[in-house]
């Protein structure tokens, strides 16, 4: 009766496809410009440049698929799925890789908000990834802002 019932609620519920990596490492790049509740123009310029470097993007396909994550983004019932695409698909390094990403989109803009740094910690825990880890990836985005 039990396994019938799991069944029952496990067809009920709608079969969602997973995004792509590239959808899922936007999605996470755009809600991170958005934690402190305003967009600048030099996160989305670094956002840009993540995505065409992370993925050899062009300029087109970078703004089409930022245009699919906004829309999303709308719908979007949070980062779990994303990060959880991410976590299960990419090497440490390359999760990691991304965190530095979402931290020169933080230093973007010159200020460092408390809730971006409270979101990252909470990427960072989606993806998998250490407080060291956190903290190095911040470090390494603050040395190379100094410079």
């Amino acid at each position: 009766m039990l396994k019938f019932l799991r069944e029952q609620l496990k067809a009920s519920q709608p079969q969602t496809e997973q995004p792509s990596l590239e959808l899922a490492a936007t999605m996470l790049l755009l809600e991170t410009a958005h934690a402190d509740g305003t967009v600048q123009e030099q996160e989305v310029a670094t956002l840009h440049s993540a995505l065409a470097s992370t993925f050899g993007l062009t300029a087109t396909a970078v703004n089409e698929l930022l245009e699919e994550a906004r829309q999303r983004l709308q719908t979007s019932d949070g980062i779990y799925v994303f990060a959880r695409r991410l976590r299960q698909a990419w090497s440490a390094a390359q999760r990691r890789q991304l965190l530095v990403s979402l931290w020169s989109v933080v230093y973007a803009d010159g200020d460092v908000d408390r809730y971006e740094e409270s979101h990252l910690r909470q990427v960072a825990d989606l993806l998998g990834l250490s407080h060291a880890e956190y903290v190095q990836a911040k470090h390494a985005v603050e040395r190379a802002a100094i410079q």
